[in-house]
């Protein structure tokens, strides 16, 4: 990178270095680490400014984000180009001095208005202020900065970096382990699956369908355990499916290619790689397009969002198994809809295999068995009897307290946290205003720059005082009417099929912690421990 005609402008210029970290280092993600970006910057000072000391200025990740850290050690630089101190720049990338629009503009305005006289980087030094230059830069920071949220990332070359020394962008590959970024990232056997994977592979050559391949894999009992550990310390593990094995038989990986980035490179080739395949190329054409059976056509149940109707019960009950049911609805004749509870595991569920091989399961109950169980243990245990039915207002009083506390803190979270992210981009806008005014006046390109970013921010901020006014406006604290809700309990329980699906839900949460429900009927009610304490000791006096 040797610019003869640049030597005379040398002495003139006093350079400044500055390295702004891309991303995690541990996560090697991206190529913009402390090291590389010291390591190129280095080459720069050796050639260009070897008897010079050249002072350096660095920010960590947390500069990434425009909104969170006004870059300090960024504004003390500009305010030194702008006294005459630093009249020159050495960076790893042009994409490095800028997280966004603005501050894009920024940089090409003092360049052009010859407070920079030269910026050096690993690819290219600009020095000759001509219009083409100015075209180059300013197509250079468009490529790497992001519209929609004012961030700059350069990840453009990673996968064009590691592709031709044949190492992973993170993609799993089942039956191979991915070694980490700092032991390589290659491709190595997996001792738990590989020549699970390699037989059934064998399978596919001898013609086996996609069905019969999974039925194997179940038997073998293979899985993916994923390397990232849970907050509970273990690690996630996923079960292969019909998707997964069409991705095994239609993945050049197996006879040595790796694909990314649309971009193919033959591992076994690769010198040191020591890539080990699974079939040849042959085989693996022989297999493509077999193994397709034609799926069964799956009627997609109803939504409650999509009808607008809430989900009373949703997340209260449980199936016998442990697990819990989800709350759903589907279509029944005559464009009449039925809601029913159903265990998350649906065939799965150990209960209901059980069942099913003694002949005697059901794969969900009604919301009317529920309904129906409820009220007849509610009209039993409370109703008939007036102290119960007392005792029972209260604690239903009390819970309703708890209950609306509890609503109100997390609204409240939550409308803190959308307040504190509209100050932050108020602030932000607040800066970028005052920026506008210290550079005076602008082209037609800066403006135009200008104002984008600068509408963009206010759209932001419109949208969060949206959020603000739907998040107090469905809360529960403005949706809850008590006494519609304590009319459920009235006259035996007899309009509870006329309340509103949302008092439903209010009730439901209110009284019950949960349901357990099972093959078509109700197994088991689990009452609030507030009402468990003021009904057990009248049970014992035989009162209910």
């Amino acid at each position: 990178m040797k610019h003869e005609h640049i030597q005379s402008l040398l002495e003139k210029l006093t350079p400044m270095r500055y390295i702004r970290q891309s991303s995690d280092e541990r996560s090697g993600k991206q190529s913009a680490s402390f090291p590389k970006q010291y390591n190129a910057t280095d080459d720069i000072l050796e050639e260009y400014f070897l008897d010079i000391d050249v002072p350096n200025k660095e920010e960590d990740i947390s500069a990434k984000d425009p909104y969170k850290k006004p870059r300090p050690e960024w504004k003390e630089i500009v305010q030194m180009i702008v006294d005459g101190l630093v009249n020159c720049l050495v960076c790893w990338k042009l994409s490095r001095l800028a997280r966004n629009e603005m501050e894009a503009a920024e940089i090409m305005m003092l360049y052009r208005r010859g407070k920079i006289l030269a910026i050096f980087t690993a690819e290219k030094v600009y020095y000759k202020h001509t219009a083409r230059e100015y075209d180059d830069m300013q197509e250079e920071f468009h490529k790497a900065i992001s519209h929609s949220d004012y961030l700059s990332e350069d990840i453009t070359d990673g996968n064009d970096t590691i592709l031709k020394d044949g190492l992973s962008n993170g993609k799993f590959k089942w039956g191979y382990y991915r070694k980490d970024a700092d032991e390589g990232g290659k491709y190595i056997p997996c001792k738990y699956n590989f020549d699970i994977i390699k037989e059934a592979l064998e399978m596919m050559i001898a013609g086996a369908k996609n069905l019969e391949v999974l039925e194997f894999l179940q038997e073998k009992e293979c899985r993916r355990v994923y390397k990232k550990k849970q907050e509970n310390g273990s690690h996630k593990e996923s079960l292969p499916s019909l998707q997964t094995v069409a991705n095994i038989r239609k993945d050049p990986i197996y006879y040595g290619v790796l694909m990314q980035s649309n971009k193919a490179i033959d591992l076994c080739t690769l010198r040191g790689y020591g890539f080990e395949p699974m079939i040849t190329e042959d085989e693996y054409k022989l297999i493509q397009g077999q193994g397709n059976v034609k799926g069964k056509s799956v009627r997609t149940n109803m939504r409650y969002k999509r009808k607008g109707i809430k989900k009373p019960f949703d997340g209260l009950l449980k199936c016998t198994c442990g697990a819990h049911c989800m709350i759903d609805i589907s279509r029944g004749k005559q464009g009449t809809y039925y809601a029913y509870a159903r265990c998350v595991k649906k065939q799965k569920c150990p209960a209901f295999i059980q069942a099913k091989a003694e002949g005697t399961s059901v794969k969900f109950t009604r919301l009317k068995v529920i309904m129906d169980a409820m009220q007849l243990e509610l009209q039993d245990r409370t109703m008939n009897h007036d102290v119960n039915e007392k005792l029972l207002l209260e604690g239903f009083q009390q819970e309703t307290k708890e209950y609306l506390e509890t609503e109100a803190k997390v609204m409240k979270s939550d409308r803190k946290n959308l307040r504190r992210k509209k100050s932050e981009i108020e602030q932000c806008l607040e800066d970028h205003i005052k920026s506008g005014i210290s550079f005076g006046k602008m082209d037609v390109r800066e403006k135009e720059t200008y104002d984008k970013l600068k509408d963009q921010m206010l759209v932001d901020i419109q949208k969060i005082d949206q959020q603000i006014k739907a998040l107090e406006d469905g809360s529960t604290l403005y949706s809850f009417d008590y006494s519609r809700t304590v009319k459920l309990l009235e006259h035996g329980f007899s309009n509870f099929r006329d309340a509103h699906p949302t008092d439903i839900d209010h009730f439901s949460r209110i009284l019950w912690s949960n349901l357990t429900v099972f093959n078509g009927e109700v197994q088991n009610f689990a009452w609030n421990p507030v009402i468990e304490n003021l009904f057990y000791p009248v049970l014992t006096n035989g009162g209910a």
